[in-house]
């Protein structure tokens, strides 16, 4: 039995390629005086791997080759290259060699980092959250180097992979992680196109429906397309629930600052000055006061024909002095001028809301 040109393409290229990243991959930082070396091997990799198909159509259509032997190896390859890449990955992860932010990088402001740190803060925050990612890894790459569970380790792993490059691509990853990931995902897919027919027999077999009638049928179909359509009809009408204060909701900077008809030098470092300002959704408001340490949280409810305004603080516990104010109208810049009485003070400030929020208006 021949095996096509194209599919000769498909499993030498996709080998070669992760054989390019998983030997780089393992050997890049124990090796790191001699990077240049382990790079010229990982390439050589994928080079042996392209000139080979051209070796291998020859031989075949000589048929000095048993080809469907040279067809296993290049799969096993395949596997054992995606395995250590995978498994590398993995021991990083438990060995806290990834998934580790450092202390600079978490008590930076959220809205300050890029997608990539985003994701590098996220994943640090659990331990055992990485740990069962890389069990993932470990078991099903163990999977894939056994012919009898191959399949069931490309099921195991595909989901991991494919959530990876989705990451990487939506989060703004550095391109050669993603193109790393992209690759051992081409992989996948080809162990999955090779056992395609047993996959549909599987999955879509007439044979395992149970007959019924049409009208039973159709109310299966009925039912199962419930399934999705009674959530979206809910959040469409839910939709503007969290935030039913457009008008006010944003994110602002005190430009001007009265405390008991006294005006406040903004300049000031005090731990009681008033310097940011947040409408959120879910009536949430936030006053910042010269750090991101100094906030008060608190749920506002706002009456929209007279613009006032009630302020109940939960945060910090021991808070209570209610802020009752009224909010004029925006001017042309879109600022807002908020006056009002907490506890025994009188409070009158200008905010103006940052450039980006009142583009996006």
């Amino acid at each position: 039995m021949n095996v096509g040109f194209f599919r000769k393409i498909a499993v030498c290229a996709i080998a070669g390629l992760n054989g390019l990243f998983g030997i780089h991959e393992t050997f890049r930082l124990l090796l790191k005086a001699y990077d240049s070396v382990v790079s010229e091997v990982s390439f050589s990799v994928l080079f042996a791997a392209l000139i080979f198909i051209p070796v291998w159509q020859i031989a075949e259509k000589k048929g000095k080759w048993n080809t469907l032997k040279i067809l296993d190896f290049w799969k096993a390859s395949l596997c054992y290259f995606v395995a250590i890449d995978l498994c590398m990955f993995a021991s990083r992860k438990i060995f806290h060699l990834q998934f580790y932010a450092p202390e600079g990088l978490t008590d930076k402001v959220a809205s300050s980092l890029s997608g990539e740190q985003l994701t590098i803060v996220y994943f640090s925050h659990s331990y055992a959250f990485g740990l069962i990612i890389a069990v993932m890894q470990i078991c099903g790459s163990l999977l894939l180097l056994f012919r009898r569970t191959r399949l069931l380790g490309a099921f195991v792993l595909f989901p991991v992979v494919a959530n990876i490059i989705l990451i990487d691509i939506f989060y703004d990853v550095e391109t050669g992680a993603l193109i790393q990931a992209i690759v051992i995902g081409l992989a996948l897919l080809y162990l999955f196109f090779m056992e395609w027919k047993n996959i549909f027999e599987f999955f879509f077999s007439r044979n395992r429906q149970a007959k019924v009638s049409g009208f039973v049928r159709f109310g299966l179909a009925l039912l199962r397309f419930s399934t999705v359509a009674i959530p979206m009809v809910i959040c469409f009408i839910l939709y503007d629930y969290p935030n039913r204060h457009p008008e006010i909701s944003g994110r602002y900077e005190v430009s001007k600052l009265n405390i008991n008809h006294r005006e406040i030098d903004l300049k000031s470092c005090s731990d009681s000055m008033l310097t940011k300002v947040y409408f959120d959704d879910n009536h949430d408001v936030v006053f910042e006061r010269n750090s991101l340490k100094r906030w008060r949280v608190g749920h506002f409810s706002y009456n929209k024909q007279n613009r006032s305004m009630k302020v109940i603080w939960r945060y910090p516990k021991g808070f209570h002095d209610t802020l009752w104010a009224t909010l004029s109208a925006k001017d042309k810049q879109r600022n807002l001028t908020l006056s009002g009485i907490m506890g025994r003070d009188t409070l009158v400030a200008v905010l103006v809301q940052k450039q980006a929020e009142a583009k996006s208006e």
